[in-house]
């Protein structure tokens, strides 16, 4: 039998290392930016039925995209105090997950990913409730995190709408004027805001299929 060890194939240089650090940013900024430009599509669309109360952050992102947070939802059917119930779901998977040898700071971050993860499953369940559909790549099932969709395409009662890229374009769109219309404040955005539709109507072409109906 050989004494000599077996080999654990080539070492990674530091300038391998760093490229592949490199690499995992720009995928992770990537994924954010995807996550605020499809939360602003959604609420594009779920805002010809339902009027927002939308915080913007404390602090504007300067890498990835800057995220609003929708605090409250104004449907026929009455309130829906989202951030609460959000935060409520997000304290309760973290329980059952018994993450309790977790940092804190790890604990904060988790607890505030699972918010946006939420929040956005409720855009996108309201949303099919009143017509539209979503082709979706689904993230992976996780004690530790809700399942989150990641919107491919949009239609509404099958007509397509949009698909990815122009989720990206749109949704950088609505998410400016979100952000501009706020001034760093808390913003009330009425049901059927007219400049916020008429960005969806100049940006999807089909999109007067949903105004008409």
């Amino acid at each position: 039998m050989s004494d000599n060890p077996i080999p654990n194939g080539p070492k990674m240089s530091n300038e391998d290392a760093r490229k592949r650090r490199k690499n995992s940013l720009i995928r992770e900024h990537g994924v954010k930016d995807d996550m605020v430009f499809q939360q602003a599509v959604l609420i594009g669309l779920a805002n010809k039925f339902c009027g927002f109360t939308i915080e913007s952050p404390s602090k504007m992102s300067q890498i990835t995209a800057t995220l609003p947070n929708i605090s409250k939802m104004y449907t026929q059917d009455g309130l829906i105090d989202v951030s609460t119930f959000a935060e409520k779901q997000a304290n309760d998977l973290l329980n059952k997950s018994k993450q309790f040898l977790v940092k804190e700071k790890s604990l904060q971050r988790r607890i505030k990913k699972n918010i946006i993860y939420f929040t956005q499953n409720l855009l996108i369940d309201f949303c099919s409730e009143h017509g539209f559909f979503f082709n979706s790549i689904y993230s992976k099932k996780s004690p530790k995190t809700f399942q989150v969709e990641r919107v491919q395409q949009i239609f509404y009662k099958n007509i397509f709408l949009m698909k990815k890229d122009e989720i990206q374009s749109v949704g950088t769109c609505i998410n400016n004027y979100l952000l501009n219309i706020s001034h760093g404040k808390t913003l009330f955005l009425r049901q059927n805001d007219v400049e916020l539709q008429n960005l969806l109507a100049q940006n999807i072409a089909l999109y007067s299929f949903v105004c008409n109906h």
